[in-house]
């Protein structure tokens, strides 16, 4: 992923607002991870919490509109899955294989963010410069994903593909091409 916008589909049987479309990147600027979120929401369907002044530290980000970023090193089948969301928490997990061994990353540092909001959308960057090593050398595999929650408090589930029965965004399978 070159660091170019590619589409998210939502999970087939998600009650999908209404003329809501949306896109994710990744990319590198030397040592800094660059992720980024569009939300085009023409209707004003998309549940989004206000933001904090101060970002912090929070577990189940994932039970409101959340943006999530899945990464793997080449070698071994341990991951990291980082959360963003529109009100400036965050928190990143380190797992030693699929959804086992979970553990918050201490290294990790706050991502700096920037928030853009309009009446018809929503981007979101997060720039991420410590806490990756787990990770080991590049390339590393990605998978972007995305909960939006609706205005009826309805989540829908957005990835790059959906390769299992349910929606997962752990599944590897899943994931795009490396960063």
């Amino acid at each position: 992923m070159s660091g170019a916008w590619q589409l998210l589909v939502p999970w087939p049987d998600a009650a999908v607002p209404d003329r809501v479309l949306v896109a994710a990147r990744v990319r590198r600027e030397g040592a800094v991870l660059v992720l980024g979120w569009k939300v085009e929401d023409v209707r004003g369907c998309v549940s989004v919490p206000e933001a904090a002044p101060i970002g912090a530290r929070r577990d189940g980000l994932w039970e409101a509109t959340c943006f999530e970023a899945f990464l793997a090193g080449e070698n071994g089948p341990g991951y990291l899955e980082i959360n963003v969301a529109p009100s400036g928490d965050w928190q990143c997990y380190g797992f030693s294989g699929y959804r086992e061994g979970r553990l918050v990353l201490p290294e990790a540092t706050a991502p700096e963010l920037r928030l853009v909001r309009t009446t018809a959308s929503l981007e979101l960057e997060a720039r991420f410069s410590a806490g990756l090593e787990a990770l080991g050398p590049q390339p590393w595999r990605v998978g972007l994903t995305a909960v939006i929650e609706d205005r009826a408090g309805s989540l829908s589930y957005w990835a790059l593909a959906h390769t299992g029965p349910e929606p997962d965004f752990h599944r590897a399978d899943s994931w795009s091409s490396a960063v």
